[in-house]
């Protein structure tokens, strides 16, 4: 079947060249980072934004402009420098990641990290209804999650791969917070293990639907 292609699509294969034919497909196998990942066909969102990434990492920090898409099972991401020069693109069919490697190492924080944040920090799924007010956990696959839910919003997530994980958790924190069809103007992340820091600013938000 063929796939009607969207006007945000055109947008990211404008802004990054999107995925040359040099891509490689990445299967996704136990014991290594892209094991974590979800299957894109897992998650019901369907949208596009427009966002600023600042990184905090050891002695470097530095920032980029993202386009990301979740369209129909997809998920694609095309990562910009401040200036538009292409950082590097990611696309994710179910089980399969295509990544076109970044074109210097201005950003030292691996395209397939940078796909995990966000899919544990936006495409995780969010309870409905919200819960009461306080902490709540659960697991997603491996992962133990722990949420702090204020005023119906989801305010901050902590995530840890193990209960014996002594590493540190990998912790979300939402401004004004997060609920289900949108995202915030502001978003944190911190991974003690990987002793990075992230600071997403959202400029725009547009919900879609798939036409399959």
């Amino acid at each position: 079947m063929m796939r009607r292609r969207t006007p945000w699509l055109g947008v990211l294969l404008l802004l990054g060249g999107c995925l040359s034919p040099r891509s490689q497909p990445t299967r996704l196998e136990t014991g290594s980072i892209e094991s974590q990942l979800r299957s894109s066909h897992e998650i019901e969102a369907d949208f596009s934004a427009r966002q600023r990434l600042r990184f905090r990492f050891a002695d470097r920090a530095g920032s980029m402009d993202a386009v990301l898409q979740v369209h129909c099972g997809e998920v694609v991401v095309v990562a910009l420098t401040p200036f538009g020069t292409r950082l590097f693109s990611i696309r994710q069919r179910g089980l399969v990641v295509e990544v076109e490697p970044a074109v210097d190492e201005s950003w030292p924080i691996s395209p397939l990290r940078v796909l995990l944040d966000v899919q544990r920090s936006f495409l995780y799924p969010l309870a409905s209804p919200p819960p009461p007010d306080g902490t709540h956990s659960g697991r997603v696959g491996s992962v133990e999650v722990r949420e702090e839910w204020r005023g119906a919003r989801l305010v901050e997530r902590s995530l840890t791969e193990s209960a014996d994980d002594r590493s540190g958790p990998f912790v979300v924190r939402y401004d004004p917070g997060m609920e289900p069809g949108m995202l915030p103007p502001h978003t944190r992340l911190s991974s003690e293990l990987h002793g990075y820091e992230l600071e997403i600013e959202t400029h725009s938000y547009n919900a879609s639907r798939c036409a399959q």
